[in-house]
């Protein structure tokens, strides 16, 4: 079985992303995991994350994003369809009031089972809650558009999307 799991680099203020800095620590201890580091771009992060998926035909996608709102591990349970920022991503490009794909539905449900991965982190005392919103940001954007990629073309894959927070606020 072949899981992807993807980070982010820096964005915004932020000199570093604990999305990115797991990358090589998840690596070193599962060998046979596939990593990639996204950029914190609407025109990047999906297209490079598409193509990687089919590449290494991935049957599970664990998407990692930074939330600095966040105290805990976040399991996304729910991507909207909706672009709506306070910031610009790392392009300068900042969207308003926008749906992510036009004439699709609303929101998707995570496929990847979320309380079943809440109950794994937390029997190991890991902080970690369910989380009915990935925001409007690129985090959410490319959470959308892989549980529209899985939907809407029929693929057996297990795909989702988990915040973390700060390092400084990282409940390992």
């Amino acid at each position: 079985m072949t899981i992807l799991i993807s980070g982010f680099e820096p964005f915004n203020k932020h000199n570093s992303n604990p999305s990115s800095l797991l990358l090589p620590i998840l690596k070193k201890r599962h060998p046979q995991i596939k990593t990639i580091e996204l950029p914190v771009t609407y025109s990047g992060a999906w297209r490079l994350l598409k193509q990687k998926v089919h590449e290494c035909s991935a049957q599970k996608v664990i998407c990692l994003g930074l939330s600095e709102a966040r105290h805990q591990i976040s399991i996304e349970r729910v991507a909207l369809n909706l672009i709506d920022a306070n910031i610009v991503d790392n392009e300068g490009k900042k969207y308003q009031d926008q749906p992510i794909v036009n004439h699709a539905p609303i929101a998707y449900w995570a496929t990847f089972p979320t309380r079943q991965l809440l109950e794994v982190l937390k029997s190991n005392q890991i902080g970690a809650c369910l989380s009915e919103s990935a925001g409007t940001f690129v985090c959410n954007h490319l959470f959308y558009n892989l549980c529209h990629e899985i939907a809407s073309q029929k693929i057996n894959i297990q795909g989702g999307f988990i915040h973390l927070p700060l390092e400084s606020k990282m409940p390992l």
